[in-house]
């Protein structure tokens, strides 16, 4: 079970947040601090056809495992909890347009560049993410699992395409954000006390700039 967020310092949760990405970043599926793709296979139907690009399952799988709090709602490392928490704490003018630039990317990420519509229902790319991982690979979430066998072939395959997709590029947005809260905490411009401080100018180099990717999402891999 998820810890509380409040039975946690503002400062220890960030440097959770960085220390839990380091551990992410230690997985065979990155290379050098970048996810990378290992093998490609195809998927295909009778109306449709195209390229997956897939890395070794056990290595997503332990991958997933580590990306998960990041997702979880109630984790203290939660990216929009983390997010919230630094755009009171932050007294970087810079640094704190940064991390408003990487949750504009994640927002991306977990939106996707597709949009479903099932059934007069809207769904985005985090959707599909959650019902395969939770439902497919996890076996955690009975629900999920249920609904996604309802799909049609074709969105199923797409849905596991999309796993990838969404785990990558969010990963892709975590480190930066791990990159920035590391400076802040090294540069003493988080304000740690209980009361959150107003942000105020300071000569700090764009974090998104420094990282050696971009953090933009891409499409597909």
């Amino acid at each position: 079970m998820a810890r509380s967020n409040d039975a946690l310092s503002p400062e220890r949760v960030f440097r959770l947040f960085v220390e839990r990405t380091e551990k992410m970043k230690r997985r065979r599926i990155f290379d050098d601090g970048v996810p990378r793709i290992a093998y490609k296979q195809t998927v295909g139907g009778s109306n449709y056809r195209f390229e997956l690009s897939a890395p070794d399952e056990e290595d997503y799988r332990s991958f997933l495992l580590d990306l998960r709090p990041f997702l979880l709602v109630g984790d203290p490392i939660h990216f929009e909890y983390v997010h919230n928490l630094l755009a009171k704490r932050l007294t970087d003018k810079a640094l704190l347009a940064d991390c408003r630039h990487n949750r504009k990317d994640w927002d991306r990420v977990k939106r996707g560049h597709e949009a479903f519509n099932i059934n007069g229902v809207s769904y985005e790319a985090i959707d599909f993410f959650q019902a395969v991982a939770y439902g497919d690979i996890f076996h955690v979430d009975a629900d999920k699992r249920a609904w996604l066998a309802t799909l049609p072939q074709s969105v199923q395959d797409w849905a596991r395409f999309n796993l990838y997709s969404v785990g990558l590029n969010a990963a892709r947005v975590i480190s930066p954000q791990a990159n920035l809260i590391r400076t802040a905490l090294e540069r003493g411009v988080l304000d740690l006390g209980d009361r959150p401080a107003r942000a105020k100018q300071a000569p700090a180099q764009a974090m998104r700039h420094e990282e050696p990717y971009s953090t933009e999402v891409q499409k597909g891999n």
